[in-house]
Parts: structure tokens; sequence; C-alpha cells
């Protein structure tokens, strides 16, 4: 994941100009804590849930999520909305 001047720097040299730029953190941050009540949910009632969550890559992503969480809260990740222009 890059940072937002890192992706500035993309659209740039693919032939975009930056037009506008919205942070929507505060608004999709409390995905990721609807996702891990979900799962917590899904892991106490569903025993293929549980038998899934053992695989290497799954577990790797559910321990990720209260990082997420962390992220979004002190600020370290953000999630932005760009707009784009292209001249033809």
């Amino acid at each position: 994941m890059g940072t937002r001047e890192e992706y500035e720097a993309m659209a740039l040299a693919a032939g975009f100009s930056v037009t506008g730029y919205e942070d929507v953190s505060r608004r999709v941050a409390r995905t990721w804590t609807i996702c891990a009540r979900r799962l917590a949910k899904a892991l106490i009632l569903d025993r293929e849930m549980r038998r899934l969550a053992r695989g290497a890559r799954n577990r790797v992503f559910i321990l990720a999520i209260p990082r997420l969480i962390l992220a979004y809260r002190t600020g370290a990740m953000r999630y932005g909305i760009f707009t784009l222009t292209r001249e033809n």
C-alpha cells in the first residue's frame, strides 16, 4: 500500500491530472470492526469456518484485522478517493 503522494505520482505518470482527493477514512474505518465481530461470531457458531480459519493464508488475514483497526484509529492508515482527469 502506498501513500497519498505515491498514488498521485502514479496517476501523473500514467497521464492523469489529480483534480480532487477526499479522505474518507472515518467513514470506512468501522468496516474492520464489523468484520471482526462477524468473524468472531462465525468462528463460535460455524465448524466449517473454524476449519477454514486454520489455513495459513486465512490465519494471516484474520490476524491482520486487529492491526487494520488499530491503523485506522491511529491514523497510520488512510482511505482516500482520488478524482482524476485525462486529456486526450
